[in-house]
């Protein structure tokens, strides 16, 4: 039986282009993947590997799509010569994309500005404001002024709120402070327990009872009952 040659050369032809995108399609994919778990394994936020995101997905759409056309010319038997070639520019399209992930790595620093992070449990009993949310407020104090602290998070873990969230030590004052704000009402202060010179830590520390400080304005006091912290010095700056 003779096959058309036209038809056998657009099956070929399609054949090749579904590899490829196919190809593409689950490299794009693999490659995003591989970055969230390089993220994941070494302690990242995503957002800290933005650029090494763009460059292993441009590297797995790539190497995905060679991927695909190498299969497909092996598939529909093209000269040696041709899979060959297309297997070197596979292999250097790999080595490739891998060196621009290297090099677009956010490497964490030894040194710098600490950036802690905090989860914040608050007693039973404390509600939202009238408008439904719990409106909260931490902020750092040093000598001179303060800054807010990022907040990630609020959920009501049985009867107790729980905060989280990170924030920057200053690097020039030893003795900083936290002040916590519920429902822009009552306020309470107490002392920080990380110096500025603090070693990073895998792992958050114990709960510790917030001891409160006379404030250094006139203030509501907060609600009583017991508020824990605890904290976790995560990166320099």
């Amino acid at each position: 039986m003779t096959i058309n040659p036209t038809l056998l050369f657009l099956t070929r032809l399609i054949l090749f282009v579904a590899a490829v995108v196919a190809g593409a399609w689950l490299g794009q994919g693999a490659g995003e993947q591989l970055v969230y778990s390089i993220a994941s394994l070494t302690d990242r936020d995503i957002a800290e590997l933005k650029d090494m995101l763009i460059w292993g997905t441009i590297s797995g759409l790539f190497v995905g799509a060679l991927t695909g056309a190498w299969s497909a010319l092996r598939l529909i038997g093209a000269g040696k010569l041709v899979q060959r070639g297309a297997l070197v520019l596979l292999a250097a399209t790999a080595f490739g994309g891998a060196g621009l992930m290297i090099a677009s790595f956010d490497w964490p620093k030894s040194s710098g500005i600490p950036s802690v992070q905090y989860e914040l449990r608050l007693p039973p009993g404390i509600t939202a404001s009238d408008q439904g949310d719990l409106d909260v407020d931490l902020t750092i104090w040093d000598s001179r002024s303060g800054h807010g602290c990022y907040i990630e998070s609020i959920r009501l873990v049985g009867d107790r709120y729980e905060i989280a969230g990170a924030f920057l030590l200053h690097k020039t004052d030893p003795h900083q402070t936290m002040s916590l704000r519920l429902n822009n009402a009552t306020e309470g202060y107490w002392q920080l327990p990380i110096k500025p010179d603090a070693a990073l830590e895998k792992e958050f520390g114990p709960w510790q009872r917030i001891e409160f400080i006379a404030p250094p304005r006139q203030v509501s006091p907060l609600p009583p009952g017991d508020y824990e912290i605890r904290y976790r010095v995560r990166k320099y700056m």
